[in-house]
């Protein structure tokens, strides 16, 4: 049984293991459900962390999440970034957008985590076989062969890609237990701190992917949060909408996420 971590869990989790893991099995002890009245009526409902999961959380956040560097199309929720910084970017056009995510912080899910939490630089360097993989035989990018062949690849993406593999082995994954840790019922969650983090690290695709589509058609990109913001200074709204929306809804569906429509329609009707 190998039993060992790639990473100092105690110290990007703020706890033991141990202490962390009876956490983990009675995570529902640990949740709060709050109903805060919306403008429209309805109700948002908020998973509010107990005292001791927040701490853990948080203590993910500023140890681990902090490394990712953001997608520079994203505002909401970044450092020195902002509101402000969003709509500076659509300053002088002569006609804008909206697009709005449905149910955001609630459609992101392990699955999405699984795909974009690996291959970051910043985060390899904390494992301790970083050298290694800087040598080639070990890249946490290639966690998905045809052959299933595992050889030499990250300890981390074997332990949530290969069915009962921390069972077989005893091998502690940080990532598994970050991912436990900071969803609920397989979701990111309104009300846990890290999920606007996880949330920005989630859309990095689909934020670079429509980056590129609308520099190559002359049109500004922003996202903050859930709200996806476009302009352009050299078309008019008509044509804005012809060009951005297909692409944005198709590029939304790929990577798992839904417009919200009615919301859209509203926007679009101000």
């Amino acid at each position: 049984m190998q039993g060992h971590s790639n990473f100092n869990l105690a110290a990007i989790l703020g706890k033991s293991i141990d202490e962390v893991d009876r956490v983990l099995l009675n995570k529902e002890n640990h949740i709060n459900r709050i109903e805060i009245p919306k403008h429209d009526g309805s109700l948002r409902h908020i998973i509010a962390p107990s005292s001791e999961l927040k701490f853990i959380q948080k203590s993910i956040y500023w140890r681990f999440l902090k490394r990712y560097k953001a997608n520079d199309a994203a505002h909401g929720f970044v450092a020195k970034r902002g509101i402000s910084t969003n709509a500076d970017i659509h300053v002088g056009a002569n006609c804008m957008g909206k697009i709005d995510i449905k149910n955001f912080f609630d459609s992101v899910t392990k699955d999405h985590l699984n795909n974009c939490i690996f291959g970051n630089k910043h985060i390899c360097r904390m494992c301790k076989n970083y050298e290694r993989m800087m040598d080639g035989r070990c890249h946490p990018s290639l966690y998905h062969n045809k052959l299933k062949d595992f050889e030499f690849k990250c300890e981390e993406i074997k332990a949530i890609f290969i069915p009962e593999y921390c069972q077989k082995t005893g091998y502690q994954s940080l990532f598994n237990r970050i991912i436990d840790l900071c969803t609920y019922n397989g979701y990111t969650a309104q009300g846990f701190p890290t999920s606007p983090t996880l949330a920005n690290i989630a859309m990095r695709g689909f934020d670079i992917s429509m980056s590129e589509y609308c520099k190559q058609n002359n049109i500004q990109y922003t996202r903050y949060a859930d709200d996806l913001a476009f302009s352009s200074k050299s078309i008019d709204k008509k044509e804005l909408k012809e060009i951005v929306q297909k692409k944005a809804y198709r590029l939304l569906r790929e990577h798992k996420w839904e417009a919200n429509d009615k919301k859209n329609k509203r926007k679009k009707n101000k």
